[in-house]
């Protein structure tokens, strides 16, 4: 993750009956995939099956986030799980 550690860009905080996925920082040439792999199994400790994304302290962005997205739907989908 170009020089970024998966606790640096994302945390996860329970809100009721969903989790909040705060994503912060660059968004910019990352192992997106990785990222989203990591955050998918912080979800699954929780117990929680629906995901709420926050991203108003993202700085930059570009296709990484979109790869981040897309690999934490597929991980809640292949889970039987959120998304």
């Amino acid at each position: 993750m170009a020089g970024l550690s998966s606790a640096s860009v994302w945390v996860v905080r329970p809100e009721g009956d969903q989790s909040v996925l705060i994503l912060r920082s660059d968004w910019t040439a990352i192992d997106a995939t990785c990222a989203a792999q990591c955050a998918a199994v912080a979800l699954e400790r929780t117990g929680l099956r629906s995901i709420a994304y926050d991203t108003s302290e993202i700085s930059r962005w570009d296709s990484s986030l979109l790869v981040f997205v897309s690999s934490m739907r597929h991980a809640g989908r292949s889970a039987g799980r959120f998304c």
